[in-house]
């Protein structure tokens, strides 16, 4: 008998920064083959795992899916680049919110927002059916429920203030300097 005495707490951040990591990278401009394989690979094993390693610290099999998930994971962020959750959510550690609870929220909202580009929700929808999902919508709807179940969410002025810090402290492509109004970008 093997307890994992990992927090319930950083268990669900780190699985729920992963699964947004895993996600968001399928649909990089930066991805290729290999990143699209690795992320339906991990995103349907954080799927399958994430309740057993949360709430069973004796699931040595859940929690080994879940280690190797993250690790692909890791490698999907390092080789597609993460795209506009992730970097929303870097600006909420400012707010002591974490980076897993803040990449999860995100998640859903950038999805809807990327999906307005026809390509990027060709992309969703594919990634989605290979999940077992029959659209991108759907998919999204899994990923909140997860949140839901998993008390992934953020207060509205605090992502309201991400999205200013991102507007108001990027460097303008004009001059690299930078943005004071959001006119200047």
């Amino acid at each position: 008998h093997r307890d994992l005495h990992v927090r319930s707490r950083r268990q669900r951040q780190m699985c729920i920064r992963d699964r947004s990591h895993s996600i968001e990278g399928y649909v990089s401009i930066f991805n290729n083959s290999y990143t699209r394989d690795l992320s339906e690979l991990s995103t349907r094993k954080l799927f399958d795992s994430i309740p057993s390693y949360v709430n069973n610290n004796d699931d040595i099999n859940s929690a080994d899916n879940v280690l190797r998930a993250s690790n692909m994971a890791g490698i999907i962020q390092n080789i597609s680049i993460p795209g506009l959750g992730h970097a929303l959510s870097h600006q909420m550690a400012r707010y002591k919110v974490s980076h897993g609870n803040a990449t999860g929220a995100f998640l859903p909202i950038t999805m809807v927002i990327n999906s307005e580009n026809e390509k990027v929700k060709s992309s969703y929808n594919t990634f989605a059916k290979r999940l077992g999902f029959k659209s991108c919508e759907q998919l999204i709807d899994k990923i909140k429920e997860m949140n839901d179940v998993f008390s992934v969410s953020l207060e509205k002025k605090k992502i309201e203030k991400a999205i200013f810090c991102l507007l108001y402290t990027s460097p303008s492509p004009r001059d690299g300097l930078l943005s004071r109004m959001p006119s200047s970008a």
